[in-house]
């Protein structure tokens, strides 16, 4: 599994707290138990009881040697919610040093749109949250996205000693390698060899949409790189009428005018429902006008 560098680095942020009563920025564990999050934060850490043979696996392996957290989440959040204080249950059960787990809070709103003011996610390919990254001398070994994929505990136990683990959402894993290494703007990579190699790892057409608009509104990646995003999404969900239209509207804005419309014409041909044929229709007819 490819994987990513996160670095455990001291906490220079502080949290902000905004009218939104949303944290941003590095924070810690009494910030959160601090109303109003010790509402959501207090229970549901409360309620959570670890597998204690998990968690004995976890002590024998030595997980607090050597080993970091870094906690991405935000407040606003329910997964975060959720699973925040369980993992801190967790690290607290195995003994987990609190001065090796970082917390940071992001956005959820422009111009902090799963971001933080002091941007300690750049780099870190932040796409969803919660997301929990676990390093080893400051590499990462990692990551769990959203919610476990098994059990936090149990997580946890594959990727310290070594077992096969996959997060969830696999094909970010793909696609931010791909665009750290310049595959995404290149005219000369094949959308349709890209679509196959994630086919398998791709649950639906929200997620590489997702993908592509976190691009977008974090202006990360070039309009190129974003267009083959979605174009491989128009390969992958040709039946879904919008994975059409979504591409054709990045390429309209790039000034890509005719291929916009090649890319709704060949979706009305994949497409059956009049009702999606006219949104596609209306949208071809909009962009005709600005060629003509």
């Amino acid at each position: 599994m490819l994987l990513f560098i996160a670095v455990l680095l001291p906490m220079v942020s502080q949290a902000q707290t905004p009218a939104s009563k949303n944290l941003l920025g590095a924070c810690s564990i009494n910030d959160l138990k601090t109303p109003p999050y010790s509402e959501w934060f207090i229970q549901n850490y409360t309620d959570y009881e670890p597998n204690i043979k998990v968690v004995r696996e976890l002590i024998a392996a030595d997980v607090n040697q050597s080993y970091s957290v870094t906690i991405f989440f935000g407040t606003w959040c329910d997964d975060s919610k959720r699973e925040v204080p369980r993992l801190l249950k967790v690290l607290d059960a195995v003994n987990f040093p609190t001065a090796n787990i970082r917390i940071v809070a992001v956005g959820d709103a422009d111009p902090l749109y799963r971001q933080s003011p002091n941007h300690e996610e750049k780099g870190q390919h932040l796409y969803r949250v919660p997301t929990f990254i676990i390093s080893k001398s400051g590499d990462e070994v990692g990551r769990i996205v959203e919610f476990p994929a098994t059990s936090l505990e149990r997580d946890l136990s594959a990727i310290i000693t070594n077992n096969a683990f996959t997060p969830n959402y696999p094909s970010y894993i793909y696609l931010a390698y791909w665009l750290d290494h310049g595959f995404l703007e290149d005219p000369n990579v094949s959308h349709q060899g890209i679509a196959n190699q994630i086919r398998r790892n791709v649950q639906s057409a929200n997620e590489l949409n997702g993908f592509a608009t976190l691009l977008t509104r974090r202006n990360e990646g070039s309009p190129e790189a974003i267009a083959k995003v979605l174009q491989v999404n128009c390969d992958l969900y040709p039946e879904i009428w919008w994975t059409h239209t979504k591409l054709a509207e990045a390429l309209s804005d790039a000034g890509k005018h005719e291929e916009a419309i090649e890319v709704l014409q060949e979706g009305l041909e994949h497409i059956k429902d009049a009702n999606d044929q006219k949104r596609l229709q209306d949208l071809l007819d909009t962009i005709i006008s600005k060629t003509e």
